[in-house]
């Protein structure tokens, strides 16, 4: 009898063990995921596959109607998992209002907000790299069990869309309308920056020369297309640079967070070494980046390799990489860093 019930005490405690390591490995796995170290394994992946291509024309017309998102948090819920998002970007994000697509043919858009987008493409698929604090850890452990039930919702019901119209046809994403828009400077070179690990999206990544939202504001200047609207204000607020020609690159869904982003490009007639002290005064430059590094389209590749970059900017950048370029040729990247000097002439370009 005393054998027996070893035994099954022994099972007992086994099945114990089992359950409790495959529980930390689920935990630990999205707790790996929300640290953003994901996005090292990511550069492997070549830009092709980091995306899913849509057939889009730019939005010469466009729609705009009540919104089809549909929260799958109550409230309380909401506000729960955004004081936890805040307490592991080391800060509170604004809940500004953002333009949604509903579809692309016609162009139809609708407004959500930041939040919505917090808790439904940000959870379920986290793209963000924040600093890491001890304060942010702390924060990250000791508030995971009342959070986790809401991710591990969230993600069953969203799934994981398998085409890009797939993603815009799921009503609970919030999808909000993004930019990437790559800029060239006088000498052929595109504008890469490194983005501050205090922001809100793609926190301690590299992305295109500007990034940035669709607002309501922004469909409000017709016959201006929104996404042309919101690239020169973008460049502007980020960049101090006025640019009048826009050109029209494609829509794309980044597989890192399930977003429509719309591609688009510049050229300006000056280097970046003669516009960066200019760039170094831009009212959201600090806050937002913390280098700009001039890329020779003949680095391309390899720097997609090595930085890393977000989904949409590395598929945007390898739209302009020459014929027979390797990937596996390391560069150090510093070397196209580029640093403020003496302000030089006025903000504007063209």
């Amino acid at each position: 009898m005393n054998a027996f019930w070893t035994a099954v005490l022994e099972d007992i405690l086994a099945n114990l063990i089992t359950t409790l390591l495959i529980a930390m490995g689920v935990v630990g796995f999205w707790l790996w995921r929300f640290t953003g170290r994901e996005q090292r394994v990511r550069q492997w992946i070549p830009p092709e596959r980091r995306v899913f291509r849509v057939s889009a024309t730019e939005p010469t017309h466009w729609l705009v109607h009540a919104t089809s998102f549909v929260s799958i948090l109550r409230p309380d819920e909401k506000l729960r998992l955004i004081d936890w998002h805040s307490q592991r970007l080391h800060r509170r994000p604004h809940n500004g209002h953002v333009v949604r697509v509903e579809g692309i043919d016609p162009w139809r858009f609708s407004t959500v907000n930041f939040y919505d987008f917090l808790t439904t493409n940000l959870t379920a698929f986290p793209a963000n790299w924040p600093r890491p604090t001890g304060r942010g850890w702390y924060s990250t452990w000791v508030h995971w069990r009342s959070v986790f039930p809401l991710i591990r919702r969230i993600r069953e019901v969203i799934g994981t869309p398998q085409s890009g119209e797939e993603a815009l046809m799921n009503s609970h994403l919030a999808n909000p309308l993004a930019i990437s828009f790559l800029i060239q400077d006088a000498t052929g070179r595109w504008g890469v920056v490194a983005r501050s690990q205090w922001v809100a999206v793609s926190s301690g990544q590299w992305g295109a020369t500007v990034a940035g939202t669709v607002t309501p504001e922004d469909l409000t200047q017709f016959p201006e297309h929104p996404i042309a609207v919101c690239a020169r204000r973008e460049a502007q607020e980020e960049l101090n640079l006025i640019i009048d020609t826009i050109t029209w690159d494609g829509l794309v869904i980044s597989r890192q967070k399930m977003q429509p982003v719309a591609l688009v490009s510049a050229r300006i007639a000056r280097r970046w070494e003669d516009v960066m002290p200019l760039i170094a005064q831009a009212r959201d430059w600090s806050f937002e980046n913390t280098a700009l590094y001039a890329i020779p389209p003949e680095s391309i590749a390899s720097v997609i390799r090595q930085a890393p970059l977000t989904d949409a900017a590395a598929y945007h950048l390898s739209l302009h990489i020459p014929s027979h370029r390797s990937i596996l040729r390391r560069i150090p990247l510093n070397r196209y860093r580029i640093s403020a000097g003496p302000i030089k002439n006025n903000p504007g370009d063209s």
